[in-house]
């Protein structure tokens, strides 16, 4: 058996029926070992991954993933970190309105409205974000996808927003939500982006690539951080309300004006 693995992977994730859609899925793979920046792996892939999430569970739906980049996965130990751009929870009080429990008072704007944005949205927005709703706006297709995925691959919730799969010692995984829009505003981020661009993925990533294989970029980047450089990340300071989870953004991100943080959503 050969050496361990250690992938991050960035997907950016499309609607359920995004086979002719302008935006689709997109991965990308990252290979890193020790203390060194990542490296690409195989190819950029954009395509619709429903009909991979409706063959497969268990680990082989992690590494039918792989497959989709050409990243080596068979007949050897591997440890993962996804980076997933969509919601991987929705608003607890919206949670609760479909069991009947009521807010007592609907605040006048939407960052501060509880039913539409999650704890970590409404932090956000506190911060000059403007994050897009599942429940609002057009995202709530991409959120139920991520979370199908990651139910049927074996993953678990446990803190922070933090979904875990241990097979092993064949295989490791955990799974994080990201924002690729802001988090390519960080220095880290860049630098990390500039590294590779000088290497082979200036050939896989012209400036004319979609942007959903871009964002994927930014994601596979966000989800090497969480791996490597977590103090770079921006954690919560209080455990996040049960099923809404945690945006991971790194720390130094910056707002952008007029801009919502998602482009699959409506302004």
């Amino acid at each position: 058996m050969t050496g361990k693995f250690h992938y991050a992977i960035g997907w950016d994730v499309g609607a359920w029926h995004c086979d002719k859609g302008a935006s689709r899925d997109a991965i990308c793979v990252l290979r890193y070992k020790g203390k060194g920046l990542p490296s690409l792996v195989g190819e950029l892939w954009r395509g619709n991954l429903r009909d991979i999430i409706n063959a497969h569970h268990g680990p082989d739906l992690l590494r039918e993933m792989l497959k989709c980049c050409y990243a080596p996965s068979a007949d050897r130990p591997l440890t993962i970190t996804l980076a997933i751009d969509a919601p991987l929870g929705w608003p607890g009080s919206f949670t609760n309105l479909l069991a009947g429990v009521t807010e007592n008072q609907v605040p006048e704007t939407k960052g501060e409205n509880p039913l539409l944005l999650r704890e970590t949205e409404r932090q956000l927005w506190e911060r000059g974000f403007k994050p897009l709703s599942a429940v609002q706006d057009m995202i709530g297709s991409q959120s139920t996808k991520g979370l199908q995925f990651l139910h049927r691959a074996g993953f678990q919730c446990q803190h922070n927003g933090i979904w875990f799969l241990d097979q092993g010692p064949l295989l490791k995984a955990k799974a994080i939500e990201t924002y690729p829009n802001p988090a390519k505003t960080a220095p880290v981020v860049k630098r990390v982006f500039s590294k590779l661009r000088r290497s082979a993925l200036l050939k896989k990533l012209p400036s004319s690539a979609s942007p959903d294989s871009k964002d994927a970029l930014l994601c596979a980047i966000v989800a090497f951080l969480y791996d490597k450089n977590l103090q770079a990340l921006e954690a919560p300071k209080e455990v996040p309300p049960p099923g809404e989870g945690w945006i991971w953004l790194p720390s130094k991100a910056k707002p952008r004006q007029k801009k919502t943080l998602r482009s699959k959503g409506t302004p």
